[in-house]
């Protein structure tokens, strides 16, 4: 394979990605650690604790610190999407670089809360406002968009990777000090490999340089929708709401796999310590065997790569859940539980890669990451929501896990079957395309938006 510019340029955006998109998730590394640096210490009444050295008070402000970061990931992801959207992919990915720089500065001069929830805030801001680089792969669109998931992904592991230097003798101070610097380099980096706007499908990146070269006619410029009317139109475009009950409840039973994972292992010992980590190797790192080699060229290379993904990833949610179900009621042996622990990692790689296939596929760029941004925030807030009463019900009783995870398989078919029926109309609609004035193709929120604005030139083809 030639190497060409884009390669660096989607070298570079996958680079951040993998450092900062999720590493918020790595909390079970970072709380260790400040554990270990005496983070709350000075809440502990010893005198007043268990032998252990326990510390309730401690326990709960760091709970609270990470409650903090993930509200703020969550919160985050509409505002971010609409940036993406209306202020451009370079002003959106370097200022989420600098203001996760700003929290990691935060968190090295101890203020906690503050500092993660900057961290946390920012991560989704390099991931959504990267994904536009697929454009510049047309033959590999959709390889490249799990590229970005595989990165997410992998960005789990950051804080896990700072053990042997905390170990070694490197502070918590040293550590965030020197991420904040790398940070304001990849905010530089953004600056250099994203366009002002984002990459469209026909674009070519100049040699010697990352400037957007438009490759045949010019592209007719349009004002920009009303936030108000961008928003109403994705919500309005077919396919949204089964998109988003799918992604909801999809979500919740991984959530749910991973709430209930601490609780099956507790009181283990070293067994659960070796299955905690290869979880998290499996969660981390299964999307570099299984996304670039499977994954994308199905997406790629099959006409109906979008539904083939979708149904991988939810036959493989049935399973886990399955297993999950069989395990908790029969008290099965803990290395029994790795092939329930493989489908969960491999069901979040096919999810995540068929998610943004099918949200470029029916939003286009051009509302992408409102759409996203929607989608993620009313998603993350069903789970929110929704994980600790389910946690509540499944700890009443010895075979609530059972009960619970059971419950997700008829769900998870249901959801399946509603977007299902929705991408199969949406397939047969598509017959028909329709262009604007300009003779480009219009994505689903941009039709809802021009049937909400009479008088827009249209043409059928």
């Amino acid at each position: 394979m030639k190497l060409e510019t884009r390669h660096a340029v989607l070298a570079s955006t996958l680079a951040i990605s993998g450092c900062l998109s999720g590493v918020a998730f790595g909390w079970a590394a970072l709380v260790v650690m400040l554990k270990r640096e005496g983070a709350f210490e000075e809440l502990c009444d010893r005198s007043a604790d268990d032998d252990d050295g326990a510390c309730a008070a401690q326990e709960v402000a760091l709970s609270r610190v990470f409650s903090i970061g993930i509200l703020c990931l969550f919160a985050s992801r509409l505002p971010i999407g609409v940036a993406v959207d209306r202020l451009g992919s370079r002003a959106t990915t370097a200022g989420t670089c600098a203001v996760a720089a700003a929290g990691s500065l935060c968190l090295a001069e101890r203020f906690y809360g503050l500092g993660f929830g900057l961290l946390a805030g920012a991560g989704p801001g390099v991931h959504l406002g990267a994904m536009h680089v697929s454009n510049l792969f047309p033959e590999a669109k959709r390889t490249a968009l799990g590229a970005y998931s595989t990165a997410h992904q992998c960005s789990t592991f950051v804080f896990s990777l700072w053990l042997p230097l905390f170990n070694a003798g490197a502070s918590l101070r040293q550590l965030f000090r020197g991420y904040a610097a790398l940070l304001l380099l990849f905010a530089a980096g953004c600056r250099a490999a994203q366009p002002r706007s984002r990459y469209e499908l026909g674009d070519a990146v100049a040699r010697g340089g990352c400037a957007a070269a438009l490759v045949g006619a010019p592209r007719k410029a349009s004002a920009a929708p009303s936030l108000r009317d961008q928003v109403a139109a994705v919500w309005r475009t077919e396919g949204f709401r089964p998109l988003l009950v799918y992604k909801s409840v999809s979500l919740l039973s991984m959530q749910f796999f991973v709430a209930v994972l601490q609780y099956r292992l507790a009181g283990r010992g070293a067994a659960a310590s070796a299955m905690n980590l290869a979880f998290n190797v499996f969660a981390s790192f299964l999307g570099l065997l299984i996304a670039a080699p499977l994954v994308g060229p199905i997406l790629d290379r099959r006409d109906d790569g979008v539904a083939l993904i979708r149904r991988a990833a939810t036959a493989q949610a049935v399973g886990f859940n399955a297993l999950l179900a069989l395990s908790a009621r029969s008290a099965w042996p803990l290395a029994a539980e790795l092939p329930s622990y493989l489908l969960w990692a491999s069901s979040r790689i096919c999810f995540f890669a068929y998610f943004f296939a099918h949200c470029v596929k029916l939003f286009g760029f051009g509302s992408f990451g409102t759409a996203v941004g929607l989608l993620s925030l009313v998603g993350a807030a069903v789970c929110f929501a929704a994980v600790q009463p389910l946690c509540a019900l499944a700890f009443q009783s010895s075979t609530g896990i059972a009960a619970v995870s059971a419950g997700f398989v008829p769900l998870l078919i249901a959801a399946h079957a509603y977007a299902e029926r929705a991408l199969l109309r949406a397939g047969a609609d598509a017959a028909t395309r329709v262009v604007d004035a300009g003779g480009a193709e219009l994505d689903g929120a941009e039709l809802a938006l021009r049937d909400a604005e009479p008088g827009r030139g249209e043409a059928r083809v």
